[in-house]
């Protein structure tokens, strides 16, 4: 199906290979914590799901986790921040997207590291975060 081997070498993938990744994960950690969340159908469980995918949002939650990273993780979504960005996002400013997909690319490394522990700590961290912000 693929080849595990080049998975195995992730600390070796280009940045926005992690951020694509990431991107994925990210989406399914949202989606599962909507749909446990809200007793709703599909297209308002959408609607709930978008404040959480919003290039704004997960720039905010960048800056944030970085208080609970260890240093390689913080390298990890830096380097993600600094990659050149390939198209110019709609509805976000570009220090938004970049930080954005920092947040994508740290994801991605934590998804394929196979940390599973420390990768809920993070998406609970950033849950919990914006919980705390909107009460």
């Amino acid at each position: 199906m693929f080849d595990d081997k080049k998975l195995k070498d992730f600390q070796q993938l280009p940045a926005d290979n992690l951020a694509y990744i990431g991107d994925a994960v990210y989406e399914l950690y949202i989606r599962l914590m909507v749909m446990s969340d809200h007793d709703a159908k599909a297209g308002k469980l959408h609607r709930y799901a978008v404040h959480y995918a919003r290039a704004k949002f997960q720039a905010n939650a960048a800056v944030k986790v970085q208080a609970i990273l260890d240093e390689t993780e913080k390298a990890v979504l830096i380097r993600g921040r600094n990659q050149n960005v390939g198209s110019m996002p709609k509805n976000a400013g570009i220090q938004e997207y970049r930080w954005a997909t920092g947040l994508e690319t740290l994801i991605g490394y934590l998804y394929l590291s196979g940390n599973k522990e420390r990768l809920d700590e993070v998406m609970d961290f950033i849950i919990k975060t914006d919980e705390s912000n909107q009460a």
